[in-house]
């Protein structure tokens, strides 16, 4: 039990952590948003999705012909 308890406590930290990840990137989009809004969030977004499920391995990179 006591174990588990500092397992919860871990995963609490490491959610602590991703918050302040999140927030990091939404000031950088904040940033971009005040340059060409839609554009860049949406690029970065894409971008982002993709690096994290692997998506451009599984479909080929997007600029091919």
């Amino acid at each position: 039990d006591r174990q588990n308890g500092k397992d919860d406590r871990q995963n609490g930290k490491d959610d602590r952590q991703n918050e302040k990840v999140d927030r990091q990137i939404g000031k950088v989009d904040r940033l971009f948003a005040s340059d060409d809004q839609l554009l860049t969030i949406f690029d970065r977004f894409f971008v982002f999705v993709g690096r994290f499920f692997g998506v451009f391995e599984r479909f080929g990179v997007p600029d091919d012909p």
